[in-house]
């Protein structure tokens, strides 16, 4: 969900709309699509994604994977899924937890309270507002909301 949280502003950023169309809600553990789970079940009902659960220490983790290449996803045009293939791209190499951090240090989500939709229009708060994917991101330390 952090992926789509990225590459929906990254997009956002970039182009001026998201890819998912969704909104997104800050939560604990870090931004949420609100129809996130609905999405994912679409994909896989149109046999585009498939997930596998595995046990991970006392929880069960899912993993995703598409059947088929973005470019054959007929939805999506060039430029989403351009920004699709520079997300997987810049956080193919990080852990989850790198990803929570760097989630949690977006000045989208700093900038919004609990329980609330974050606005797209925050990305321009970023340090890059264009969403380039060509460098690795740095981590910015987890703030909590007082």
């Amino acid at each position: 969900m952090k992926l789509l949280y990225f590459a929906d502003f990254d997009h956002f950023a970039r182009h001026g709309t998201s890819i998912t169309g969704d909104t997104y809600i800050k939560l604990e553990y870090g931004p949420v699509p609100r129809h996130g789970v609905q999405m994912l079940g679409r994909l896989c009902e149109a046999e585009l994604l498939q997930i596998t659960e595995e046990p991970a220490y006392q929880y069960v983790r899912s993993k995703y994977t598409l059947t088929k290449p973005l470019t054959e996803f007929k939805f999506l045009t060039a430029d989403e899924v351009a920004t699709l293939g520079a997300v997987v791209a810049k956080w193919k190499n990080h852990t989850r937890e790198e990803i929570v951090v760097a989630s949690h240090g977006d000045p989208p989500w700093l900038m919004t309270d609990y329980g609330e939709e974050i606005p797209y229009e925050l990305v321009y708060y970023r340090d890059d507002v264009t969403g380039k994917q060509d460098e690795e991101p740095e981590p910015r330390p987890v703030r909590r909301a007082s």
